[in-house]
Formats: C-alpha cells, structure tokens, sequence
C-alpha cells in the first residue's frame, strides 16, 4: 500500500492522476489518502478516489487563477507570469482573459 497526505500531491493534473492509479492498480498495489481518508482497498474508496482526483486538480486550477491574478496586479506581462508559475504562455493568456471582466458587461 502507498500512503500519501493528499491526492492534489500526486500529480498536477487529472491525467496525471489516472495514470498514476492506473500503474498502481495494474501493480497490485493500493493507495490510502490521509487528507480524504480514502482506501481504495474497497469500492467506496475507488469511488471517492476518482472523486477526489477531480477536487484536487479544480484546486490546483484555482491556486493558478488566483496567483496569475496577483502577478498581474503587480503589473508583470504574460509572459513573466508563465515563466514565475513555470506554466506555458497560452495557458496564461486563457486564465489572464477569463480573469479579466467583459467590457460588455454593464
């Protein structure tokens, strides 16, 4: 059995995540998740897994927003930004223009 404090520690992304539990379930081998008290020796604990696994990159998604948000208020273009999250600059550029509200909007 692995032990591990979170699920968002085991990887960055949700594919990431599924091929990791792949591994691990072609292996034999089960993974306990102190933070979600999940076990997924039992079908319960498959379950909240895949569950978890999709919380866990939102999470990360939104520590990424929020950060690329306070970058720009300190007047840092997209690329420096990607460069300081070690992210690429098109990602940035996606969060940076989801971020910033439509002039359309009243």
């Amino acid at each position: 059995m692995v032990v591990a404090w979170s699920v968002d520690r085991l990887g960055r992304s949700i594919k990431d995540l599924v091929l990791l539990f792949e591994e691990l379930r072609a292996s034999g081998v089960d993974l306990y998740l102190h933070q979600q008290a999940v076990d997924t020796s039992t079908p319960a604990g498959k379950a909240l897994l895949q569950m978890a696994a999709i919380f866990g990159a939102f999470e990360r998604a939104m520590r990424v927003e929020c950060k690329v948000r306070e970058l720009r208020g300190q007047g840092l273009g997209m690329v420096a930004i990607g460069r300081r999250l070690g992210i690429g600059t098109g990602v940035v550029q996606r969060v940076c223009k989801a971020a910033t509200p439509s002039e359309a909007a009243p």
